[in-house]
């Protein structure tokens, strides 16, 4: 099974490998790259394995062919391994992954691209997971590199007791006068073999210098089921690990209005994704803020309760923003697209927040179809997307109950999201990579179904068009 779900996610198979002598990396040679060494590579007779000196060839997506098969057939090898935020992107950078079983003395390996100074950060054990509530007890891990160089290239690999992934590389935040590029995903849920997995891929070819990935919640439909969990990070591929994956939490990771389900309070989705705390007092696990390349991206968590607290969090989040811009991104809409449906504790409670500070853009999924309005000509832009095969009809009846208009609407169409933003200008495009039998949108499989600019004037407010 270990194996099936390496091949799945695109890793290779543990298979024998020469033993070569460790290698201990002085931290100052490490520092002087650039590096917070936080530990050495090991010590001699440590039993450890390592590479020759010289650098492996990269290959495509950023892997390093070399030295990616771990020691010993039998050796287990990290899966599900994934990239998430802290709240300095610019220099620190967090690394999860789950294993078979548990084992001690896992550490990430990162230099600077071409280096060959080389520090280790020691992994820590991520909270554990149930066979009943997220279908595996695989203990899950996790290392936060700091001390990273900011708009710089890096290369990690993750060594366990059976040896060392292949090296793969991401490159850190830049400064916020640096253009951003951001592909956005509606609820995948199910089936993240087929529509979100092709989405994601398409996504990937069509935007490969996308710097993140931020995605609207919904990622697997019954968080108990670990074959979805598998499924997902199938779908998720070499995009999660060699660039930061944002996720606001749905309602189905946390079984909230799903029938016959069961979370262990949204236990998987919480060991799975590793998010920062501010500091803020009060704060919850699933709601934070990180400052990315000029933009403010805060993330809400609209079933998990305590939305009083989280607009308190909103308006602190956004009346402290540094920068020009600022992303929101939530499961649940102000103004809901399935007929009959409505969230008056999201339009009432954190809707005001959003206006009153002005927020650009706000996105969101749950409704299984797109749409994008505003309620002001001036306020934040609202979309709501789908990446998965999972459709519910559109209905603009919530928008207009409310005061909003809805400008764009498509039922039973997929798509992903090209988000860039430059200077004083925000550039949106959505691209349509499914359509169901119903489908309405006007253009095909490919082409782009919506697009608006955001530019900003002098005082600050925004123009959309």
């Amino acid at each position: 099974m270990h194996d099936r779900e390496m091949l799945r996610e695109g890793l290779p198979l543990p298979g024998p490998r020469p033993a070569y002598p460790c290698v201990v990396t002085p931290i100052a040679r490490a520092a002087a790259a650039g590096l917070a060494a936080v530990a050495v590579l090991g010590t001699a007779g440590a039993g450890c394995s390592a590479p020759p000196a010289s650098r492996p060839a990269a290959t495509a997506a950023g892997s390093i062919a070399a030295g990616s098969t771990t020691a010993g057939s039998s050796s287990p090898s990290p899966t599900r391994i994934l990239l998430t935020p802290t709240t300095t992107p610019a220099t620190s950078q967090v690394v999860s992954w789950s294993m078979p079983r548990r084992e001690r003395g896992q550490r990430v390996e990162v230099r600077i691209a071409g280096s060959t100074a080389v520090s280790a950060v020691p992994a820590v054990r991520r909270p554990a997971t149930t066979v009943r509530s997220s279908g595996t007890d695989d203990p899950r891990y996790a290392a936060t590199l700091t001390g990273l160089r900011p708009d710089t290239r890096h290369e990690y690999r993750i060594r366990t007791a059976g040896g060392a992934t292949g090296w793969r590389a991401f490159t850190t935040a830049g400064p916020a006068t640096q253009p951003l590029t951001i592909v956005g995903l509606g609820d995948t849920q199910v089936d993240n073999r087929g529509v979100p997995r092709a989405t994601i891929r398409a996504a990937m070819a069509a935007v490969p210098d996308a710097d993140l990935v931020l995605q609207a919640g919904d990622v697997v439909d019954r968080p108990y089921r670990d074959r979805q969990w598998r499924d997902l990070f199938a779908a998720i591929g070499e995009s999660g690990r060699t660039r930061t994956w944002i996720v606001s939490i749905g309602n189905h990771e946390q079984c909230v209005l799903v029938r016959l389900c069961r979370s262990g309070n949204a236990q998987g989705f919480r060991s799975y994704f590793d998010w920062p705390s501010n500091g803020v007092p009060g704060q919850g696990e699933t709601w934070f803020f990180t400052d990315y390349q000029g933009v403010r991206i805060v993330v809400l968590d609209t079933f998990g309760g305590r939305l009083a607290d989280q607009a308190r969090f909103l308006d602190r989040a956004l009346a402290s923003n540094p920068h020009d811009w600022s992303i929101v991104l939530m499961h649940a809409p102000p103004f809901a697209s399935r007929p009959g449906r409505t969230n008056p504790e999201v339009r009432d409670l954190l809707w005001p927040v959003l206006e009153a500070r002005g927020a650009d853009l706000v996105l969101t999924g749950h409704d299984h179809a797109y749409a994008r309005g505003q309620q002001d000509p001036g306020g934040p832009v609202v979309v709501t997307s789908v990446s998965g095969p999972k459709y519910y009809p559109t209905s603009g009846a919530d928008w207009a109950a409310n005061g909003a208009e809805r400008a764009v609407a498509a039922e039973q169409t997929s798509t992903y999201q090209v988000i860039t933003v430059d200077g004083d200008r925000l550039d949106y495009r959505a691209v349509v990579t499914h359509r169901g039998p119903g489908s309405t949108s006007p253009v095909g499989v490919g082409a782009t179904l919506d697009r608006f600019t955001i530019t900003q004037a002098a005082d600050g407010s925004p123009m959309v068009r």
